[in-house]
């Protein structure tokens, strides 16, 4: 019986190619062949170099068929991006720490305890959801779509905290200092890419 490959790289190749693609047959029976000649460890390292050079190779393929179409999705996914900060944004960090002293002890650490909430959520729900839709707007081109989507937000953020420093305080609507925070900087990319794969595993 052949090991099991690394399950997260099968999650992202089958998020860009379909299991039945020759590509996929391909690789399954190289990794079947490294694991009897060098071990499960050797195969899943070479598994994963497999998949760092397809992946990109697929997207490169997909943005090549349509690139006119990838960009304006990615245009139309930052855009949504930035009108779901601006709706969550200003809930974040407004929970003042110093609550009254005649307050209930048992309701002061419930308000204690979901301070993170606001945050948390401006953080996950925006990317996740821009990644799912854009995804579900790109059948056959969801690699391409996320990647880019991925890239230029980082990239975006990145260069704001640079230029403007970061954000300290919830922005103006038309403010782009929105993008100005170093943590969302690395975490909506990934969970952007997260949100958009997991609509194509769900609808392939």
């Amino acid at each position: 019986m052949t090991p099991d490959r690394p399950r997260l790289a099968v999650w992202i190749l089958e998020a860009g190619v379909s299991p039945d693609a020759p590509l996929c047959g391909d690789l399954d029976e190289e990794f079947a062949e490294i694991v009897s000649r060098r071990g499960l460890v050797a195969a899943r390292r070479w598994y994963w170099r497999q998949i760092a050079k397809t992946v990109p190779a697929v997207a490169v393929s997909q943005l090549r068929s349509a690139p006119w179409a990838i960009a304006g999705t990615a245009c139309a996914g930052t855009l949504l991006l930035w009108a779901l900060n601006m709706l969550l944004v200003p809930a974040a960090g407004h929970i003042d720490p110093r609550y009254p002293p005649q307050m209930p002890d048992l309701l002061r650490l419930a308000m204690m305890a979901c301070e993170p909430v606001p945050g948390i959520c401006a953080y996950v729900l925006p990317p996740a959801l821009v990644g799912w839709v854009a995804a579900r707007m790109s059948r056959n081109r969801e690699l391409a779509v996320c990647l880019a989507l991925a890239i230029g937000i980082a990239a975006l953020r990145t260069a704001s905290v640079f230029l403007c420093g970061p954000a300290s305080a919830p922005p103006p609507l038309w403010s782009p200092l929105w993008l100005a925070d170093p943590t969302a900087a690395v975490v909506s990319p990934l969970i952007l890419l997260a949100g958009g794969l997991a609509a194509r595993k769900m609808t392939a």
